[in-house]
């Protein structure tokens, strides 16, 4: 499992308990939604985007600064969850982070073309702008 997922994780192990006890669930309901909830994020799509999105030639340097900022990410998640669970509760703490979620959700879907079956030379001459580039398709 990626490092970075393991941050994000520790928000679960942490208050996982306090917060799905509230919402009614047994130990058992607690282990499911915590598996649930790590299935069905984006970190997979994170993990798979970093290795495709730079080209051969700064791919080194491009994810070491991308796997940072997500390592600092993490730690504002881990650092500011108590904070706002003692101002707004637990339901508003989850509530911010959905919305935060959605906006990037939105602007990865607008913003981040399909490179499905593409070589990354190809995709590299498209996000370049090189001349003869193919053109990428509209999403569906």
């Amino acid at each position: 499992m990626p490092d970075g997922q393991w941050c994000g994780i520790n928000i679960l192990f942490n208050y996982a308990q306090e917060v799905y006890r509230g919402a009614g669930y047994g130990i058992n309901g607690v282990f499911f939604n915590i598996i649930v909830t790590g299935s069905i994020n984006l970190a997979p799509v994170i993990w798979v985007l970093i290795a495709e999105i730079f080209p051969n030639r700064v791919r080194g340097l491009g994810v070491a600064a991308f796997v940072s900022t997500l390592w600092a990410a993490s730690f504002v998640l881990i650092y500011t969850f108590p904070l706002i669970r003692n101002a707004i509760g637990i339901s508003g703490a989850f509530l911010v982070y959905s919305a935060v979620c959605f906006l990037w959700a939105l602007l990865v879907f607008l913003s981040i073309p399909e490179t499905k079956e593409r070589p990354l030379e190809e995709m590299e001459a498209i996000f370049t702008g090189a001349r003869n580039a193919p053109s990428l398709p509209a999403r569906r």
